[in-house]
């Protein structure tokens, strides 16, 4: 059973694209941010090992339960209590991480949730949102990229990479590609590279600043894309300048 549903997923995937959502009334679509959450089931980021077992979030610990019921002494029951908009955020503040996790994990979460599990301040929470597929969510990645400093991005980055996480999503890797994001988008493509969409855009755009830096850092177009650039008459120079960074870039490296 469960390895067809495993299997249906991926289906749908390869069919409309990643990442996609399924919705609560058994109707998918490609992943819509401002799509109501209380309609959405769940939300598939990349495929999944067919060998992938559908596991049941553990059981909330005595620890974390007498932490619980400090802060919510009216809600004993940890695992299923339902909360508020204002409760959810005081639990993702000033719970566990391990509570945060096991609650969020299991559950669909707004921009709302995404942006305060960011102020909280704690990178390890970030990192352990990851999904089954090795994925941040669609909403924690925006708001990593939105509310956090240059330098808490770059950390964020190499401890996911670090931890064997998958790059952002490509919708929200598209946001890096924005005036005064220049030094996150450095941090990024030095570890996770560029799909192939978010390389056209720096080309089709003409967004000469952010491919130099993608070059810089060891990026590299994909060949579909090379090739191509030889044969747009209009695309001529950004051919040009591609081509020249990835010369100095060669060069510097035989160099040392």
């Amino acid at each position: 059973m469960e390895k067809k549903l495993v299997a249906r997923l991926n289906e749908i995937g390869q069919e409309i694209g990643y990442p996609y959502q399924v919705l609560k009334n058994g109707q998918y679509q490609v992943f819509d941010e401002t799509a109501n959450p209380n309609d959405v089931a769940m939300v598939v980021n990349a495929p999944i090992p067919l060998s992938s077992r559908l596991v049941e979030m553990k059981k909330i610990s005595e620890e974390e339960r007498k932490v619980w019921n400090e802060l919510f002494p009216d809600k004993p029951d940890a695992d299923e209590a339902v909360l508020t908009d204002e409760e959810q955020m005081k639990l993702i503040i000033f719970g566990r991480r391990s509570t945060v996790v096991n609650r969020f994990k299991r559950r669909n979460f707004t921009k709302r949730v995404a942006r305060t599990m960011v102020a909280r301040n704690d990178d390890k929470l970030l990192i352990e949102m990851a999904n089954s597929s090795k994925c941040i969510p669609c909403y924690l990645a925006s708001a990593i990229i939105k509310y956090t400093s240059d330098a808490r991005f770059e950390k964020i980055v190499n401890l996911a990479h670090k931890s064997g996480l998958s790059a952002f999503a490509e919708n929200v890797e598209k946001k890096l590609v924005k005036p005064g994001r220049e030094l996150k988008f450095a941090a990024y493509v030095k570890v996770f590279g560029l799909t192939q969409t978010t390389q056209y855009a720096l080309i089709h755009d003409k967004l000469v600043s952010l491919l130099l830096v993608f070059v810089a850092n060891g990026g590299r177009l994909s060949n579909d894309i090379e090739n191509g650039l030889k044969y747009v008459d209009s695309l001529k120079e950004m051919a040009k300048i591609y081509n020249e960074a990835r010369r100095e870039y060669i060069v510097k490296q035989a160099n040392g």
